[in-house]
C-alpha cells in the first residue's frame, strides 16, 4: 500500500470512530475508493507495468 492510501486510512479509520465525524469518515472512505479504483483501472489497462518496465529501462542504462 503506498504512504498515500495509508494515511487516507488512517485518517478514515479515526474519523468513523467518532459519531462528529462519521460524515466525514465516509467521504474520506470515498476518497479512498476512488484512488484505488484509478490505480485499479491503470493496473489493468496495462499502464503501470509499462511504466515500471520503462523506469528498470531507464535505470539499467544509467548503470551502464
Amino acid at each position: 500500500m503506498n504512504k498515500s492510501w495509508s494515511e487516507l486510512n488512517r485518517k478514515m479509520q479515526i474519523q468513523l470512530k467518532k459519531e462528529a465525524t462519521f460524515a466525514d469518515g465516509i467521504e474520506t472512505l470515498f476518497e479512498l475508493r476512488k484512488e484505488l479504483m484509478q490505480a485499479a483501472v491503470r493496473f489493468s489497462s496495462g499502464e503501470i507495468t509499462r511504466n515500471a518496465q520503462t523506469a528498470r529501462l531507464s535505470q539499467s542504462e544509467t548503470n551502464l
